[in-house]
């Protein structure tokens, strides 16, 4: 998984550096489509792995190579440097809300909002109970929703800035 996961952070980068440069998108519009094309990811691999049954490591290998064949097209092949990037896009982790950098308000964000989840509505109970459960089917979680869910969720996260 670890596999996938570091060539989708790339695409996903790739994408929000395409966004500034050449549409000259804000930083913080494009830190939501990369975490958009991360969850896309996520939620492509869940299908795959449940509805079609495909064994899991074949699909981190075949998304693994897709992934990285689209960083190569999108990025013909050339290096994507820092310095060709706005100067807003650079600085909006280390910017300051109120005296604390924008990274940190994200965080902030992802843990409540995963705190919540967890625990008010019930399929953030689904999620959570599906990693401890030996059986989610047995006690009623729908496996193949909860999969797919989990997946997303993980890529997501893993389209860090």
């Amino acid at each position: 998984m670890a596999l996938r996961a570091g060539a989708l952070s790339l695409l996903s980068r790739l994408m929000m550096a395409n966004l500034a440069v050449d549409r000259g998108l804000p930083g913080w519009i494009a830190l939501i489509v990369g975490i958009a094309v991360g969850a896309r990811g996520g939620f492509l691999t869940g299908v795959l792995v449940t509805r079609l049954r495909l064994p899991p490591f074949i699909v981190t290998l075949g998304t693994m190579s897709v992934y990285r064949g689209l960083v190569f097209v999108l990025s013909g092949g050339a290096w994507v440097s820092s310095h060709l990037m706005p100067s807003a896009f650079i600085a909006f982790p280390l910017s300051q809300l109120f005296g604390v950098t924008h990274l940190v308000w994200i965080a902030i964000v992802v843990i409540l909002l995963a705190w919540y989840l967890a625990r008010y509505p019930r399929y953030g109970r689904d999620l959570f109970a599906f990693g401890k459960a030996p059986a989610p089917a047995a006690c009623g979680i729908p496996d193949g929703w909860c999969s797919i869910a989990m997946f997303g969720i993980v890529r997501s996260v893993a389209a860090r800035w």
